[in-house]
């Protein structure tokens, strides 16, 4: 009969702690979204000590929720369920170990192909070649591998080598963004150093329960808003490449040289336009120009609507009366901002114009005002969804850029074996996430110790061949 009634979640523990999650943590996007965070060292690493410190840290009364067991409530609605003591029995944190120390990285079938820097803008490899790399033995792989097991929310897979290792954390979407990522890590490295870490905001409340609630102006683009109609006609279209149709990802790797000129290129370009003391940053001039890149298989002169949706952290728009900077937020805390154009000027104005539109565009939709706004529109939505902007044509091209989050300057030498005098960073870092993957969607990684900037994404097979060629083409610099 058990066949037929499905699996069943495990029995409740009274002595459970029980937290629902935040409002703007229930999305059904991040339910179907577990994320794998690979981390590449060119050093020996302490799985233990990596494991404990982690342990440790979750283990802290306001980190408790990385630790907590998922459940559903009575009406579907999901919860964490908090471990009064984190036991072996029930551990804080999900942990596997593979050991291959008496091999080299470089004479494994699969870390071998591992990416490598680049001399010049390339694709470099693909992230999901190393999936069997990040996910260790069961592995959750979607929400119900964690609402019908006792598995907590936060996992960790290491995998050893004789001169490297390959570390990974991993977690449902639900638990946190790239800055609550940037939180997560931080404190784990303040733990292994031996030092305090600071508590968490947020844990047993939601700040941003009311977030979106009270709008004092209309969104600078809620004209432009889609409509149910276009929702339908874009569903329509683009239905089967965003569910069924099969996507490749790719890692891209960007010398530091090459996008500091480009964005130098622009500045001169903007002063020469007669634009008083200009300013753009990296991501304003890289979407600018990846944006062409990506859309080179369309005519150079289409007109058809493109939207370039771009995912920006809200913590510093909030922080002056929702959420004080002095302590950590670990959960989702992001919008968007949203630029429309036409193809055609991607493919044809200079890269300087598009990225002078980006930051405008930032800078508008950015405000704690237009961020109130936005959320509200969310809220208005049938789930707590982003808005979509547009016709029911329009070609959807997402960004999240984690350069900020800094993953690649988290310092892991106190976890070395052999004690070491200098910092230990990550020499590359691959982002994985199953089982639902947005096509053209692109994550920024960040930026490594050598100022390589590192960007993924998915999208519909054979639109990556095309790229390809269009940076094979392009001059030296």
């Amino acid at each position: 009969m058990s066949f037929f009634r499905g699996p069943t979640a495990p029995a409740r523990i009274p002595t459970d702690r029980v937290i629902p999650l935040h409002f703007w943590d229930e999305s059904p996007l991040y339910r179907r979204i577990a994320l794998y965070n690979l981390k590449v060292f060119d050093d020996v690493l302490d799985p233990e000590k990596l494991r404990g410190s982690l342990e440790a840290l979750v283990s802290q009364k306001t980190w408790g929720k990385l630790g907590g067991r998922l459940r559903k409530d009575a009406k579907g609605g999901l919860e964490y369920h908090i471990p009064a003591e984190f036991t072996m029995d029930r551990p804080a944190v999900g942990f596997t170990h593979v050991d291959h120390g008496d091999l080299l990285k470089a004479d494994h079938p699969l870390a071998s192909r591992l990416p490598k820097p680049s001399t010049r803008p390339a694709v470099v490899g693909d992230p999901d070649e190393c999936i069997d790399l990040a996910c260790g033995p069961g592995c959750p792989t979607s929400i119900d591998d964690y609402l019908y097991s006792d598995r907590p929310l936060l996992g960790l897979h290491v995998v050893s080598f004789k001169d490297a290792t390959l570390v990974t954390l991993h977690w449902l979407h639900i638990a946190c963004d790239a800055l609550g990522m940037k939180a997560l890590v931080g404190g784990w490295v303040l733990k292994m150093q031996g030092k305090a870490v600071p508590g968490q905001q947020g844990f047993d409340y939601d700040p941003l329960a009311e977030l979106g609630m009270h709008p004092t102006e209309p969104h600078k683009l809620a004209s432009q808003r889609m409509t149910t109609s276009s929702l339908l006609t874009y569903g329509f279209k683009n239905g089967y490449t965003l569910l069924v149709g099969k996507k490749e990802c790719r890692m891209v790797c960007i010398p530091g040289r090459f996008l500091n000129k480009l964005r130098s290129d622009a500045l001169h370009e903007l002063a020469a336009a007669g634009v008083e003391k200009p300013f753009i940053t990296d991501n304003d001039v890289l979407v600018a120009w990846w944006t062409r890149i990506a859309l080179s298989h369309l005519p150079a002169s289409s007109e058809r609507p493109v939207t370039v949706q771009l995912a920006m952290s809200l913590r510093k728009s909030l922080e002056k009366d929702l959420l004080p900077p002095e302590k950590p937020f670990i959960s989702n805390c992001f919008g968007f901002t949203n630029l429309l154009l036409p193809a055609k000027d991607f493919r044809e104005k200079p890269v300087s114009d598009i990225a002078a539109q980006m930051r405008a565009a930032l800078d508008e939709q950015n405000t704690r005002a237009q961020v109130e706004a936005y959320q509200a529109m969310v809220r208005d939505s049938v789930a707590p969804l982003p808005v979509f902007f547009g016709t029911g044509a329009t070609y959807q091209i997402s960004y999240s850029n984690w350069t900020k989050a800094d993953l690649f300057g988290a310092d892991f030498s106190a976890a070395a074996v052999k004690p070491r005098e200098t910092a230990l960073f990550a020499s590359y870092i691959a982002h994985c996430q199953v089982p639902f993957q947005f096509p053209e969607g692109f994550i920024v990684v960040g930026k490594d110790s050598k100022e390589n900037t590192w960007l993924c994404g998915y999208r519909a097979q054979g639109l990556w061949e095309i790229v390809e060629k269009e940076l094979e083409a392009m001059e030296d610099v």
